[in-house]
Order: structure tokens, then C-alpha cells, then sequence
């Protein structure tokens, strides 16, 4: 018997982790402790280290309540549950409509196919909107949210003592009292309302629209209503359902949002399409044609110009849809970048090197990479991040060197959060970001003699405001750091939420510039390493992205979407000025520059980033590339104030279970029904849950069914 128990005890612990690894985030995290305090209509839960969020966030999600349930006519009947997370460095969000809560983690997000907002009042307003809208249009009600019609067949028994062969037919179809596409659920949620709105149809969403219409590539109604795509193919579900649903309240007012959820609320409501009819009196297949025809004769009036006079150069990377972060080596021959070609992710990448020369690209043994990279000044090693787990199982971005010479891999770090690195123009430092809770730093690393060598220094995080220690983590409000450096050095840590984007060094030495932002678009800053002082270089509503020096240090060329559309532009280093380099219908980001003047850059164009290469851009002349004249004028001011935060008085988190959910089922097994139900709770943290099943036919041949869960400590138990 002991012998079965250990056995099982084994097997389930080993499935467990099969089954966990398959999904992001799902390890346990024992390490955390967990606080949590009461608002008017929520109950907020955070760890150690992401109070300053959980705070901020409390505070916003309490402002946008009123809009939201007002835009919906529709108040949540419980309290809802707001969880801030910070244990990977990750950015999403997601609304559990059924369980009652918000998860959120409080990492910014930066992403190659949207443009920059305050991502916490952003992401707040997009979760509860989907969770009031959703919780709305549910028939049922919280505790009978759906049910399941299932059967079972079975082999025809071969022996006398066999009672029933093996089961050959499983079916289990569920009936849900939710119906809703995910162009409407994701469409509203980035709409928001006119009375709390902190989203936009900002130039990244705009270029793909505009990309896939210009192209004949626009999702059909049927694709947009589901995921399961690429990378790209979701998040265009995403971008078409935004545009579908402005569209739609153009048309007839924001209320149609409240009216098609009211509709779609009841059982008489068969389809959402149906629904959608009702409230607007036309079909959603001829809005649909609508909406694509209006598109096409905007986009196609508006590039006329510039399909006319267009100016990328030549694309020398066609294949795949993320090739991104292009750099040339410091004698011009090679460009390193990222390329997911044949994949269908954009985690799904290798870095690639392209011999100029030769005309050979060469795919290294090195996938994963979350940022951009650079060469070291002697073009023996490219530096970038990946994520890798740490002890507690936390993915986390780390720095690594990749040695041309010997091709092999240098890790230079275990648990900083660094991201987005650039070598010193003498080679002995590497400027990099780092984070914590939804804050940046800019750091140095120095280099010792020999990256190779076992130099280890031990340091610490602070998780709470980003402050570098120079101790081991003494306290759970630290964060344990080793790198291979002789120093790691601290220049700049924000703690008013300002982020770092891709910092590069001027030749000479002295400044380090890149992207920054507080609120909507990018300027570009810099930071004087004589003076120890940052400021603004580059001031604009529009986004300014990517700033990079000519290797003589005489021009700074950036990506601008001054015209809507974003072009590379220069400017001299002693003022002066912009020049357009490019002119394109899709975008034009992430430019490097040799010193011979050549230009290879990211170019979107045909459903995805490709690379182009241009042989000494001229200056354009910039009528050529006009666009919307107006575009500047559309990015939103900032609309909100977050420098006071309330402080709230805090308890420890207790197990607190969601609301107990029944779910019906009939059952048809061996040819007689078997109505029953399932029963499912779980604590708001996942630590614990329970399901548990009972099936019964009239001649009470009955089946029970009971699983349990606990993840409070490092393994889970069952």
C-alpha cells in the first residue's frame, strides 16, 4: 500500500509539471507574501514588492467605475477581486468574469504592434470593461453560468465477465450563457468610453489596419471573431474588432455598445449576430461590408502620394513577420537582427547574421531574445536578453554575450531584469534597463578583462522602488542579483513611472540617448554621464522611437509617425532641421547606421516587419510623404493626475474562495441519461480549488467525481 501511495504520489507530481510548463506563469510562488486591502467595490490582493501599483491601480480602477457600468447600464452584484502581480517580467492583463476577478501584471508593456499609453490606466479600463460587459450579456447567472451535454459510447464487450468494453466515444459539447465574438469582447474593451478613455487608435494599430486593407489582407468577420492565429493573426483580431466597434459607434452612438448587450442578455437571443441586427436594424455581414469599403476608399485616398513616390530601399529580409532590431557590425560588413521566419510567434525567434559580402545569412543557436541588441566595438560579441527561470521559477530577462570568434554563448547575469543593452563605445561597459514593478532604471554594467572570466558580484534589487544595493538581498523586499562584472553602477532610476526605451551611447561617450515616456507617445531623452543628469532631447505629441548616432556622432537618426505614418528622419547632432529618409505606406523603425552612411532598418510592409537596406539616404522632400496633416493633433493629451496616491490600511491576505459554481450536465452513458452537475471553487489566488462531479440514472448507477488542488508550496499537491 505504501508502495502505490508513494508511486501515485510520484506520477502526479511529475504530470503536474508536464501540464504546468505548457502554460505561462503557473508555477508556484511560496516565496510571495501576500497582503491585501478593501475599496468601495473591490478587494485589492498584492506581494511584496508591488504595493506602489496595487495602490495606483486601486485608486484609478475606483475613478473609471462609474463610466464603465454607466456605458453598460450594468453594476458587477458582487465584489470584485483586483490581483497585481510583478513575479516575471511580463505584461498582460486578464478579466475571470466568472471567478469575479482582475489579474494584472505590473511590468509596462512595450510591444512592436501598439503605441505607448499609461499602461496601468489602460490595461485597468480594458480588464473591467470586459468584465462588466461580459458579466452583462451572461443568461444564466454567476452560479449556473453553463453547462455541459455529454456521451459516451463503448466497444462492443468481447468476454462474459467484461460488463462494458472500452470507451471509443467521448463527446462533451458545452452550453454556454455567454455568446460573444472576440472582435466585440476585445473591440469594446479598447474603445473603453468617452468618459474613461485612455486608449487610442494609435500609428502601430493604424499601420496594420491600413497594411492588411492596402494588401487585400483584411480578416474576414468569421476570423476576427476567434484566436487561435499567429502572433499576428490574434493581435489583428484585436486591431480589426477596435476599428469594427468605433465604426459601429460612429454610426449610431455609443449607446448601440449597452443595446447589444441588453440584447444579447436574454435567452430569445439565439446569435450575436442577431443580436447586433436588432440594435442597429442592419445585419452585421452588410456593416461589415460598410466598415471594408469606408476603409479602403480612406487608405487608399490617403497614401496616394505616397504609393506614388515610395522610398524603403531594398528589402533584403522578406520572410517572417518579426525581423526586428537590425545593427550593423562596427565595420559594416555584417547586420545581426531577430527573425521568427517560419515560425508563428514572435517569441519564436533566432538571431540571424547577414554577410553583406556574401550574401549568406547565417541562423545562430540562440532563440528566445526579448530585446534589441548590439556589437562590441571590436565586433567579437553581440550582447541582447532572454528570459530564463530563476530559482523561484520566475522568467526574467538576463543579459548574454554571443562570441563570434568561438561561437558560443556568455551569460553575464542571473536575475536582473535587464533588457534593451548597448555597448560603450570603448567596450568596457554595457549600458541596459532594468525593472521592477512597472519601474526603469538605466544601469552600467563594466565588463571584466575576460567575459568569460568567473568574476561574480553579488548584489541586490530593491523591488519596491528599483534601486540598485550594493549587498546581497537581505530582506524578501530585495531581489537577489549576480553578474559577471567588476562594477554594476546605477545612473538614473524613475520613480514617477517614466520608462527607458532602448538607450544607445553617442560615439564620443559622454550621453546616452533613447526613448521615454510618462503617458501617450515617446520623446527622446538622454542622459550625461559627466553631469549625472537626464533630460529631454527630442519633444514631440507624436511618437519619437529608436534614437541611434552615425558612427561619427555628426547625425541622429530616429523613427517618427509625425505624418501618421512612421518614416526614419535625421537630424544634425548640433541641431538643426529633421530629414525624411523614407516614405512608405506601412512603417519604418529601428534604424542602424554604418560608417559608410548605409541604413538597414525594420520595415513593416506586407502583414509584418521585414528588413531593408538602404546604400546613403538623401534627404526627401517631405510633401511627398503627407498623410493625415493632422495627426499630431489626435494623440490624446494626458487626462488624468496620478502624483497623489491614498495609502489604504493593508491586512494579510487570507484564503478567500470565489463564488461556488454549479454546472449542469446531462449525461447519456451506455444508453440511459444520467443528469448530475459539476461543482467548481477556487481561492482568488489559485492556491487552492476544488472541483467535483455526480452523474445519476434511474437505476441509480451512479458516478462521483472529486479533485483538489493546493499550490502553496513548490510542488502541487492533488
Amino acid at each position: 500500500m505504501v508502495k502505490r501511495l508513494f508511486l501515485l504520489l510520484s506520477l502526479t507530481f511529475l504530470n503536474a509539471g508536464l501540464l504546468r510548463a505548457q502554460l505561462y506563469d503557473q508555477y508556484n510562488h511560496p516565496e510571495l507574501e501576500w497582503h491585501s486591502f478593501d475599496t468601495e467595490h473591490f478587494t485589492v490582493h498584492y506581494h511584496q514588492g508591488t504595493e506602489l501599483t496595487a495602490f495606483k491601480a486601486a485608486k484609478i480602477i475606483e475613478e473609471i467605475y462609474p463610466a464603465v457600468t454607466a456605458t453598460y447600464n450594468f453594476k458587477p452584484k458582487d465584489r470584485i477581486h483586483l490581483i497585481l502581480r510583478d513575479t516575471d517580467d511580463y505584461s498582460n492583463g486578464g478579466a475571470f468574469f466568472f471567478n469575479n476577478k482582475i489579474e494584472i501584471w505590473a511590468t509596462n508593456l512595450d510591444y512592436v504592434m501598439r503605441g505607448t499609453k499609461n499602461w496601468l490606466r489602460d490595461v485597468l479600463t480594458h480588464e473591467f470593461t470586459h468584465m462588466v460587459n461580459i458579466q452583462k450579456i451572461i443568461k444564466s447567472n454567476m452560479t449556473f453560468p453553463y453547462g455541459f451535454i455529454q456521451w459516451f459510447g463503448y466497444e462492443k464487450e468481447r468476454r462474459r465477465d467484461v460488463v462494458r468494453g472500452f470507451p471509443n466515444v467521448l463527446v462533451s459539447y458545452p452550453v454556454s450563457s455567454v455568446n460573444m465574438p472576440v472582435w466585440f469582447a476585445e473591440g469594446t474593451a479598447q474603445h473603453q468610453n468617452d468618459r474613461a478613455r485612455f486608449d487610442y487608435r494609435d500609428p502601430h494599430r493604424e499601420m496594420i489596419l491600413r497594411d492588411r486593407v492596402l494588401h487585400n489582407r483584411l480578416l474576414t468577420l468569421n476570423e476576427m471573431s476567434i484566436f487561435g492565429k499567429t502572433s499576428h493573426g490574434n493581435e489583428s483580431s484585436y486591431n480589426q474588432g477596435f476599428a469594427f466597434v468605433n465604426f459601429l459607434v460612429e454610426q449610431y452612438g455609443e449607446k448601440v455598445l449597452s443595446d447589444i448587450t441588453e440584447i444579447d442578455s436574454h435567452w430569445s437571443s439565439y446569435t450575436f449576430d442577431g443580436a447586433i441586427e436588432k440594435a442597429t436594424g442592419t445585419s452585421v455581414d452588410s456593416l461589415y461590408r460598410r466598415w471594408k469599403q469606408q476603409l479602403r476608399r480612406r487608405y487608399t485616398r490617403q497614401t496616394a502620394t505616397i504609393r506614388a513616390h515610395e522610398h524603403k530601399g531594398r528589402l533584403i529580409e522578406k520572410e517572417g513577420f518579426a525581423n526586428l532590431y537590425p545593427v550593423f557590425d562596427p565595420d559594416g560588413k555584417y547586420v545581426a537582427w531577430i527573425s521568427n521566419k517560419g515560425r508563428d510567434y514572435f517569441s519564436q525567434n533566432r538571431l540571424i547574421i547577414w554577410d553583406r559580402e556574401e550574401g549568406s545569412k547565417k541562423e545562430l543557436p540562440v532563440s528566445g531574445v526579448s530585446s534589441s541588441l548590439d556589437w562590441s566595438p571590436d565586433g567579437r560579441y553581440l550582447v541582447y536578453a532572454r528570459q530564463d527561470r530563476d530559482r523561484h521559477m520566475s522568467s526574467l530577462n538576463d543579459l548574454y554575450l554571443w562570441d563570434v570568434k568561438n561561437e558560443k554563448e556568455i551569460r553575464l547575469s542571473y536575475g536582473l531584469r535587464g533588457s534593451n543593452p548597448s555597448f560603450s563605445p570603448d567596450g568596457r561597459s554595457i549600458a541596459f534597463v532594468s525593472a521592477t514593478d512597472g519601474l526603469h532604471a538605466l544601469n552600467l554594467l563594466r565588463l571584466p578583462q575576460n567575459p568569460e572570466s568567473e568574476t561574480w558580484r553579488e548584489v541586490a534589487y530593491n523591488v519596491t522602488t528599483g534601486r540598485l544595493l550594493p549587498h546581497k538581498a537581505e530582506t524578501i523586499y530585495q531581489r537577489d542579483v549576480r553578474v559577471r562584472a567588476s562594477e554594476l553602477i546605477q545612473l538614473l532610476a524613475f520613480e514617477d513611472g517614466r520608462q527607458i526605451y532602448h538607450p544607445r551611447w553617442r560615439p564620443d561617450g559622454r550621453r546616452i540617448v533613447f526613448g521615454t515616456a510618462v503617458e501617450y507617445g515617446r520623446n527622446i531623452g538622454q542622459y550625461d554621464l559627466e553631469t549625472g543628469k537626464f533630460s529631454i532631447l527630442m519633444k514631440a505629441r507624436e511618437e519619437l522611437r529608436y534614437p541611434v548616432y552615425s558612427p561619427d556622432g555628426a547625425w541622429l537618426y530616429f523613427s517618427s509617425s509625425k505624418t501618421g505614418i512612421y518614416n526614419l528622419y535625421r537630424v544634425k547632432s548640433d541641431g538643426g532641421p529633421a530629414q525624411l529618409l523614407t516614405n512608405v505606406t506601412g512603417g519604418a523603425f529601428m534604424p542602424t547606421v554604418n560608417n559608410r552612411g548605409e541604413v538597414a532598418y525594420a520595415c513593416y510592409d506586407s502583414i509584418g516587419y521585414k528588413l531593408a537596406f538602404m546604400a546613403r539616404p538623401v534627404a526627401l522632400d517631405a510633401s511627398l510623404a503627407r498623410y493625415d496633416d493632422d495627426y499630431p493633433q489626435s494623440v490624446p493629451v494626458k487626462n488624468f493626475n496620478d502624483d497623489t496616491i491614498p495609502e489604504y490600511a493593508t491586512r494579510p491576505y487570507k484564503t478567500t474562495f470565489t463564488r461556488t459554481q454549479i454546472l449542469p450536465r446531462l449525461f447519456i452513458d451506455y444508453g440511459t441519461v444520467k443528469p448530475g452537475f459539476y461543482i467548481t471553487s477556487s481561492d482568488v489566488l489559485d492556491q487552492f480549488s476544488l472541483v467535483a462531479g455526480a452523474a445519476a440514472n434511474r437505476d441509480l448507477d451512479y458516478d462521483l467525481y472529486a479533485y483538489a488542488e493546493y499550490k502553496k508550496m513548490a510542488p502541487t499537491f492533488f
